[in-house]
């Protein structure tokens, strides 16, 4: 069993990553008509996690503007270091799927 921890409003960051990615898993399915083209093709996932490293950057600057006193994190981790995390990701999500397999 999985639990996600959060402080604050870190809990921003999953959802944000679970939506980009759900609604890049749909955009693919609805334009290639290809049940298997998100889990193959390098670019709807890695194109997904980048985009909510850049909402993550996003919240933080719009949380830190809000609240000067407060920390929100995820996994322990401030979310003014998740945006970077998930680019890095999903720069390596490209790079794994497009010349080296799949991750997991």
């Amino acid at each position: 069993m999985v639990h996600i921890i959060w402080k604050g409003k870190g809990w921003m960051v999953a959802l944000t990553t679970f939506v980009c990615s759900l609604v890049a898993e749909l955009v693919t399915l609805a334009i290639t008509r290809d049940e298997n083209a998100y889990q193959t093709n390098p670019y709807p996932l890695a194109i997904a996690l980048f985009i909510s490293g850049a909402l993550a950057f996003y919240i933080n600057a719009r949380i830190a503007n809000a609240n000067k006193n407060s920390h929100h994190s995820l996994f322990f981790i401030p979310i003014m270091y998740w945006g970077w995390i998930l680019i890095v990701i999903s720069i390596m999500v490209f790079f794994a799927r497009q010349y080296g397999g799949h991750l997991g």
